[in-house]
């Protein structure tokens, strides 16, 4: 499952020839399947539309979020779900090194902030991939965390390949708006309250 995108990024109160809506949704990256979307205005951060998806994540599921979507709190509320999580970080993101594995992989905890991790106060464990991709001239670092912790049941070459998946919401979104849409008649609305309904 990937977490992320938007269909349109913009709308305002006022009337507008094309108001839009910030739509996030939860997508299952193999079938482009839509199993939940939160809808909402632009002014609304994607971060805090994404707890209204929470209720669709089960165990068996890995949800994969991207960078930018973290937060102790989310984070937290995510693993309450019982579904396994693979986040991206952002490549500042303090992660001390408690155990190295061999597949390159090493243990950690994410805290709630400074003090909590200076303290040790309750410290959510995680499995940390850090790699590199490089494309032609572009280099691109990963940092990713992980609940799954034992790199037997998931190694770092798997997640990262699982990771690089979540890039399909964005393909489902593109279907969406364009390929399923057909050539009929586009409903619109001229009030950015009817587009939200």
């Amino acid at each position: 499952m990937a977490a992320g995108g938007q269909f349109e990024t913009v709308i305002d109160e006022a009337k507008s020839a094309y108001p839009q809506a910030r739509v996030l949704g939860l997508v299952e990256c193999g079938t482009h399947v839509v199993i939940g979307a939160v809808v909402s205005g632009c002014d609304t951060a994607e971060q805090s539309m994404y707890p209204g998806l929470l209720h669709r994540l089960q165990p068996g599921m890995l949800a994969i979020a991207d960078r930018g979507f973290f937060s102790y709190e989310v984070f937290k509320l995510s693993i309450e779900t019982g579904a396994e999580q693979l986040w991206r970080m952002k490549c500042n993101a303090v992660l001390p090194v408690h155990e190295e594995f061999a597949d390159g992989s090493y243990f950690s905890a994410v805290y709630e902030g400074t003090k909590q991790r200076r303290h040790n106060t309750d410290p959510i464990p995680v499995r940390v991939i850090e790699y590199t991709v490089t494309t032609g001239k572009d280099v691109g670092d990963f940092l990713l965390i992980t609940t799954i912790l034992d790199p037997a049941d998931a190694p770092a070459q798997d997640l990262a390949e699982a990771y690089a998946q979540r890039w399909e919401i964005e393909l489902c979104f593109d279907e969406l708006k364009t390929h399923q849409r057909g050539p009929s008649l586009v409903l619109r609305s001229k009030a950015p309250g009817g587009v939200l309904l």
